[in-house]
């Protein structure tokens, strides 16, 4: 099947993916799907083909590919990063030390780099935390607030970087942009 939901509204497409995904466990049948939306991959593949040019760049399930991307391409595919802008594509540079990489935002885990190497570190939104004055952490100001419905995204303004981050956390937390 190629793209066979794209054409459909949001509802009705989680509906008709969700029914014709019944349909194919029911009956056992191998089915092929090509998509170019991350969440219709994460949610109908047993297993997942991520290509680029042509080319394979990484096979497995859906958890693999979210948890463990094999470079920045399947890291992006599969979740939103922290960038400036997505045809800049900067994320966080820094340098790995003592098994972690030094960034503005502290030290983050690089276990498999050595010493000295330079490095890009990915964020996803949701893996940063914001919390109030005084707790542990990097300091920064919530710039701007985006209602999304049971999360809220903020853009967060950090020392040492030239744009903000973002940030999923629950809503309702009372952060205010």
């Amino acid at each position: 099947m190629d793209e066979p939901f794209s054409g459909l509204d949001r509802r009705l497409r989680d509906s008709v993916r969700d029914e014709t995904m019944a349909v194919r466990r029911e009956t056992r049948a191998t089915c092929i799907v090509v998509t170019h939306d991350r969440e219709e991959a994460l949610r109908m593949g047993d297993r997942i083909v991520l290509m680029r040019g042509g080319r394979l760049i990484q096979l497995g399930t859906a958890d693999t590919l979210y948890n463990d991307p094999v470079d920045i391409f399947a890291a992006r595919f599969f979740s939103e990063l922290n960038a400036r802008f997505f045809s800049e594509l900067k994320e966080l540079q820094g340098i790995a030390r003592n098994g972690a990489v030094e960034t503005p935002l502290g030290p983050l885990g690089a276990l498999d780099l050595g010493e000295g190497e330079a490095a890009t570190a990915c964020l996803r939104p949701q893996a940063l935390r914001a919390s109030g004055q005084g707790e542990a952490g990097v300091a920064g100001r919530v710039v701007r607030r985006h209602f999304l419905d049971e999360a809220d995204q903020l853009d967060i303004a950090v020392d040492g970087l030239s744009w903000p981050l973002k940030s999923r956390v629950r809503a309702g937390l009372g952060f205010r942009g």
